[in-house]
């Protein structure tokens, strides 16, 4: 076992050079402190009305506030809020970095590169402690986890049955400690202050901002051009187009991933590059955008033609563009999230690979971007909003990273332990005009929770007080929480390391998701959107309970990752398929792809009792990753019945000779029936229908499912899968992704199985 590694201290003395101070130090840390109380700009006042103490440190200042909670008044936080001075503190001792120790020399460079976003924002300053039991460089490694759910770790709160997990492994080394949620074992505090620039009207009205977000001249079209000189020539590239581009990323894509300021947002002061990815989603989301009378007017081919034309030069124009170079602005981070979603989910193959290739840039701009603006400028709104949307930009590149590492299985570059970071403040103060948002919820402003805090109260079912993009960034903690608990299996195996056999971590999760769900918003950002709302969240409970590659192979797909599937792979992968089949995950599974399909495909109207059939067409779904939620539930599905039950028919059965006209597949029925009549026996078997999940608490919920999940057996004719097929499959073809119109050729494959084909591999996908 390695030693723990000691840090030389500084040689002393340390004098302090302020005038006719004579002060001296035997250490560096205590002079840097001792200097902060010579700077009178950075005293600290009591927040107690009645109290008129101030301080030099923030932590001094908390311990003298304590004082005031046993004798009246007691202390209020949201003292003379809209009266107080704007006030921060960065003083040398805040800035150190993470896990630095009390005798570590200045010059000594900290091993551990976590992102840290909050050390010096505006809003919210935190102490990070380590509990007596880990050392600092413990606390930041993946490994170093101590138990956060034991007594003397809850501050006075009992401990809850579910939070502990119990031994992870039966055997340990130095450093490596069983605990899932090790990877938060900083206490954090908050502090929350309102700049000064809030305490009257705001210098901007909606009123006048509407024409700006989206407002196009020349001007600006000539500057896009510019850029992108290829765009002249575009027949669609005008100013009516451009002005419905812009339209539906406001209408369509910022209610999703709210990262820009609505309010003070304004088209002249935008960089062209910005106002080029922003036309680029809303292109590619005219089909589900408002305003469907006037795209029916555009040739959609000639759209995804235009779009391609920006994305391409794209991602150079915004790395070579003087901005890129750090510390950069949120608005080309911003920029590159936009694009890489677009490359991903509605573009080429080429494009598709291309941002898998260079995701990770994002990541190192974040990196090398300060969280923090103008210190001169504390009482700036333009400084704050900055601020605000850099945080919410590392929120969506946390989100667009993990939730593509899931549904895609492309490795995840941010992990949770490593983003010591606020959740955003309140979508509705964010997307305000007035400054009367201060009286909406002042509470709520002042807790706004750290996602480590976020995720320990998730997994003891206690509820997080944010708003829809918070609980979004929740979930997208959650998956990756169940990635790193992959990784850290992963690696006791190479280790030698004994798993223990009551490791119940993916119960826990399980269970937090199921709370998550109940907790979380009931209606999405998108109004107009009556699907799935959050379709993320099946595909999470998917993913624990079965592997991706192993549904792909079973489900034909002649190669992964431009790596080719032999016949030894496609033999491996049916006989894990089997063993997850015939076992309570693989009924689970199931239970959850149904409740989605439910969702998407027959979702029940609660104000009429007309049975409705949804056509899913995933070119027209506004969701960015629904489309491939949709398909991490239905693979898994089509193996459990086949692997089980067998082709629905034998149309396609090498023996029987039937020869089937082009286009046509006989079904036993049609996937609206088959939707709506598993949905009934669900109620049936067990007394509680599906409609009544969500009304019942977390605990019931996956009790339910369970009994869901047993009653599947009994279930007759589950196997009439073909007509559900052949839906999704000719909704993924009309797609402009072509990564989306392979997974439909591969969904007609299956129905292809299930209607007596003995073909095992897509053949059609080498010829795509």
């Amino acid at each position: 076992m390695m030693g723990k590694r000691i840090r030389k201290r500084g040689v002393g003395p340390f004098p302090c050079s302020y005038t006719s101070c004579g002060k001296v130090f035997s250490r560096s840390d205590h002079l840097r402190r001792h200097m902060s109380s010579h700077d009178p700009t950075k005293r600290l006042r009591c927040r107690v009305s009645t109290c008129t103490k101030s301080f030099t440190r923030n932590d001094a200042r908390k311990v003298h506030e304590k004082t005031h909670i046993d004798t009246p008044p007691a202390i209020d936080l949201l003292h003379d809020l809209e009266n107080s001075t704007f006030r921060e503190e960065t003083s040398a001792t805040q800035i150190e970095a993470v896990g630095q120790d009390d005798d570590g020399d200045d010059d000594v460079p900290n091993p551990h590169h976590d992102i840290d976003f909050s050390v010096e924002k505006i809003f919210f300053k935190r102490r990070n402690f380590f509990s007596p039991d880990i050392s600092p460089s413990e606390g930041n490694s993946p490994f170093g986890i101590t138990s956060l759910m034991s007594p003397e770790n809850q501050k006075g709160v009992p401990p809850k049955t579910n939070s502990n997990i119990g031994p992870y492994f039966q055997t340990s080394i130095s450093g490596f400690s069983p605990d899932l949620m090790g990877a938060f074992e900083e206490s954090i505090d908050f502090d929350f202050e309102i700049p000064d620039i809030f305490k009257g009207p705001l210098p901007f009205s909606q009123n006048s901002k509407d024409a700006n977000e989206q407002q196009i001249d020349q001007i600006l079209l000539s500057q896009m051009v510019q850029y992108i000189p290829d765009l002249q020539e575009d027949s669609n590239f005008t100013l009516k187009n451009m002005k419905l581009f812009l339209s539906n990323y406001w209408s369509a894509y910022h209610p999703q991933f709210p990262v820009l300021h609505k309010p003070s947002f304004s088209t002249p002061d935008a960089h062209p590059l910005l106002l080029l990815s922003m036309a680029l989603i809303g292109s590619s989301l005219c089909q589900s955008a408002p305003a469907p009378g006037y795209w029916d007017l555009i040739d959609s081919d000639t759209i995804v033609e235009l779009s391609d034309k920006i994305a391409r030069p794209l991602r150079w124009l915004l790395l070579s563009c003087p901005e890129a170079a750090p510390p950069c602005k949120s608005w080309l981070i911003h920029s590159l999230l936009i694009l890489e979603m677009y490359e991903i989910n509605r573009s080429t193959r080429d494009l598709h690979e291309r941002a898998c290739i260079y995701s990770a840039t994002k990541i190192q701009l974040l990196r090398r971007s300060p969280f923090l603006g103008d210190q001169n400028a504390k009482s700036s709104l333009e400084n704050w909003i900055e601020n605000e949307s850099m945080r919410r930009v590392a929120w969506e590149a946390f989100y667009v990273d993990t939730i593509q590492a899931v549904v895609f299985n492309h490795p995840a570059n941010l992990y949770a332990n490593n983003l010591k970071l606020s959740l955003p403040c309140p979508d509705e103060f964010w997307e305000t005009d007035s400054s009367d948002a201060l009286d909406l919820s002042p509470s709520s402003l002042i807790q706004i929770p750290t996602i480590s805090e976020s995720l320990r109260k998730i997994l003891q079912n206690e509820h997080v007080s944010t708003g829809y993009f918070g609980y979004k960034i929740i979930l997208a903690g959650l998956l990756n929480l169940i990635l790193q608990m992959e990784q850290t299996e992963s690696q006791s195996l190479v280790l030698g390391l004994k798993l223990s056999e009551d490791n119940n971590w993916q119960e826990l999760i399980a269970s937090a998701l199921e709370y998550w769900k109940l907790s979380a918003p009931k209606t999405s950002n998108l109004c107009s959107d009556k699907l799935c709302q959050y379709p993320e969240y099946h595909a999470a409970q998917t993913y624990l309970r079965i592997r991706q590659y192993d549904y792909y192979v079973y489900a034909g797909s002649p190669h992964r990752a431009n790596v080719k599937i032999n016949m030894k792979d496609y033999e491996s992968a049916a006989k894990r398929i089997s063993r997850w089949a015939q076992s309570l995950n693989g009924a689970l599974t199931v239970v959850q792809a149904y409740i989605l399909l439910f969702e998407m495909i027959v979702p029940l109207n609660s104000n009429s009792n007309q049975q409705v059939m949804v056509e899913y067409e995933p070119q027209k779904d506004p969701v960015i990753y629904r489309p491939m939620a949709v398909l991490a539930t239905i693979f898994p599905l089509w193996c459990y019945v086949f692997n089980l039950y067998g082709p629905e028919s034998s149309f396609k059965a090498p023996d029987t000779g039937l020869q089937l006209e082009d286009g046509f597949t006989p079904s036993v029925e049609d996937p609206g029936s088959y939707l709506r009549r598993i949905r009934e026996e669900f109620g049936v078997r067990t007394g509680k229908p599906v409609n009544s999940l969500s009304s019942m608490g977390s605990e019931m919920v996956t009790s339910t499912l369970a009994e869901y999940a047993k009653a599947l057996p009994e279930i007759p004719k589950i196997n009439n899968i073909v007509g559900l097929l052949v839906l999704l499959a000719r909704g993924y073809s009309k797609s402009s992704s072509q990564v989306a119109k392979r997974f439909g050729t591969l969904i007609k494959h299956c129905s292809d199985r299930s209607m007596g084909s003995n073909s095992v591999f897509c053949v059609e996908l080498n010829l795509m």
